[in-house]
């Protein structure tokens, strides 16, 4: 009988979708985001960020805005850390990222109180 619960799970496999991008690549672990301490880090939280490729997804979109260094995403939790370039305008950013998850012809995330 495990062989039954084998194509079982190969035929859930075959017909459920994939979450996120099927695109993007696979992400590493991803690392716990910083504290915003730094005032060049802004700590966020995006909704609907259910899988690493919708962590990675999250991380392009926001890391294709002007004063953006790099972004860190958890899909885990929510968790998304923006380190702003030397100079960047904070509020600026911030003000941006929510255009910036609209992903249009892809899945939309929203940016969290």
């Amino acid at each position: 009988m495990r062989r039954s619960g084998s194509l079982v799970a190969l035929a859930l496999a075959l017909v459920l979708p994939a979450c996120g991008d099927p695109a993007a690549p696979a992400a590493p672990a991803p690392s716990p985001p910083p504290v915003a301490a730094d005032p060049r880090t802004l700590a966020l939280k995006v909704g609907n960020m259910d899988c690493s490729g919708c962590a990675a997804t999250v991380r392009k979109l926001i890391e294709a805005l002007d004063g953006v260094e790099s972004v860190q995403a958890d899909s885990k939790t929510g968790a998304v850390a923006v380190r702003l370039a030397e100079g960047a305008d904070p509020e600026a950013v911030r003000a941006a990222i929510p255009a910036a998850l609209e992903n249009p012809g892809g899945k939309r995330f929203e940016l969290e109180p």
